[in-house]
């Protein structure tokens, strides 16, 4: 039981460390939250996924995409793109 609950959960907590990585580092937090919220919502269609494919289906590919998005946030930072200083190096106090 133990080890179905760290499966269902995994990919809301990889998900949540992604957003803060990332949410840290935009130049516009209105700009960020949009994203967030945009990925809110292609995550609510794949939710409809699962009467498709079925609930343990939609977790696995919950947890690839979240995976990806991962492995394009370490790529560019591999790369040395970076998206912006952090609020505090340009003088903003907000």
């Amino acid at each position: 039981m133990l080890t179905g609950a760290a499966l269902v959960t995994c990919p809301l907590f990889i998900a949540a460390l992604i957003f803060a990585k990332m949410f840290a580092q935009v130049r516009s937090s209105s700009a960020g939250l949009a994203s967030n919220l945009f990925g809110a919502l292609v995550g609510g269609l794949l939710e409809y996924l699962d009467m498709w494919t079925g609930l343990r289906s939609l977790n696995l590919i919950a947890l690839a995409l979240y995976l990806l998005s991962f492995w394009f946030l370490l790529r560019s930072h591999r790369s040395g793109a970076q998206l912006s200083a952090p609020l505090g190096a340009r003088g903003e106090d907000f």
